[in-house]
């Protein structure tokens, strides 16, 4: 198998698995959000790196899993695809799913899993498409908007020195 598809491959069967472990038997109500992404804090930044990683996405929130049989039982789900400027100010697109759940009183923690294109993946990974599994806080005020942050880790193998991006949520229900 090519190596360059067989990573997209295991991120995929990834997610399809993360899903099937997440399935619940109550039904909850589907909630839509919108992604600002705007800032993106780089570990080691160099001379051309992009801090502005402005962009859009959107979410498709299914609720909390409330079922004794679901692994992630307490977890809430979403589906989230985003466009954005990447470090070097190229379009980037970014889709797949998560999950989070409460630390804290307005604190959330979550990992999301899925599929990243950027166009300098190709020098550096070899594909142009890299899968990814990110780990993310984000406020949960009870109010339209929240922040999320996720945490992109040193990949020294990719050059990647590491970043932290941020994106405002807004439930539009």
């Amino acid at each position: 198998m090519n190596k360059q598809v067989r990573p997209c491959l295991i991120a995929l069967l990834s997610m399809l698995f993360s899903i099937s472990l997440a399935q619940e038997s109550v039904t909850t109500t589907v909630n839509y959000k919108v992604h600002l992404n705007g800032f993106a804090l780089h570990f080691d930044k160099g001379k051309n790196t992009n801090q502005q990683s402005w962009g859009l996405g959107i979410e498709k929130s299914s609720g909390t899993s409330r079922s004794e049989k679901a692994i992630l039982n307490g977890w809430n789900k979403y589906w989230e695809l985003d466009v954005y400027k990447d470090s070097y100010s190229d379009m980037a697109v970014a889709g797949g799913f998560g999950v989070y759940r409460p630390v804290l009183q307005y604190l959330d923690f979550g990992f999301k899993v899925g599929l990243l294109y950027e166009n300098e993946f190709k020098t550096k990974a070899g594909s142009y498409i890299v899968p990814y599994l990110l780990p993310s806080i984000q406020t949960s005020f009870a109010s339209r908007l929240n922040i999320r942050a996720t945490v992109v880790p040193p990949f020294p193998k990719y050059s990647i020195k590491g970043l932290v991006f941020l994106q405002l949520i807004v439930d539009i229900r």
